[in-house]
């Protein structure tokens, strides 16, 4: 048997517990507030605010659950763009309030972040977190692998659990295994 590739599964789990199939569901809007809509294209989840109402609100989270076999792209808030690989749950805010914009992931995402200088996005796994401005980079972390982040452009720093930091460039990638930390120089296709 040949391997297939995934499709656009996804199930949303929103603040207040409801739970939300996206499968096979295209131009549905989700949410739709003064200050708030959510979009499902059927392969893409987009979150957007109203400009005039940005300030006022709240910072609720919201998870996206990625089920093996399944891939799902999410755009968040502030612009930046995720893609989530099979078995990847992804914990974020609707809206990013304060000087750091922070998402939690477990399995493996690729993600093109928005640049603000003013404002770090950080990316927090099971044993890593991972700091950036704006840039492109994958991050790994599946239970009893190793947990791996590769650079594709731009920079980040990457916090293991044992407090050990790493800058890296494009081109590096960061593998936090059982013996230890350390930078290795990969093949990005860009």
């Amino acid at each position: 048997t040949g391997i297939v590739p995934g499709n656009a599964k996804a199930t949303l789990v929103l603040n207040n517990g409801d739970i939300i199939n996206l499968s096979g569901k295209e131009n549905n809007e989700i949410v739709t507030t003064e200050e708030l809509s959510i979009r499902n294209n059927g392969s893409e989840l987009q979150y957007s605010l109203s400009e005039n109402r940005r300030n006022n609100y709240t910072n609720n989270y919201n998870e996206l659950i990625v089920p093996k076999g399944g891939e799902f792209t999410l755009t968040l808030s502030d612009g930046t763009k995720v893609w989530l690989n099979a078995g990847t749950k992804l914990r974020y805010p609707v809206k990013f309030i304060g000087k750091e914009r922070r998402v939690e992931l477990t399995g493996e995402a690729y993600f093109d972040v928005t640049r603000d200088e003013d404002v770090l996005f950080v990316v927090e796994t099971s044993r890593s977190a991972v700091t950036v401005l704006g840039t492109e980079f994958c991050v790994r972390d599946y239970a009893g692998e190793a947990n791996l982040t590769t650079l594709v452009q731009g920079s980040v720093s990457v916090e293991d659990q044992r407090g050990n930091a790493y800058l890296i460039r494009p081109g590096q990638q960061v593998n936090i295994g059982k013996e230890g930390s350390r930078v290795l120089d990969v093949e990005t296709i860009y």
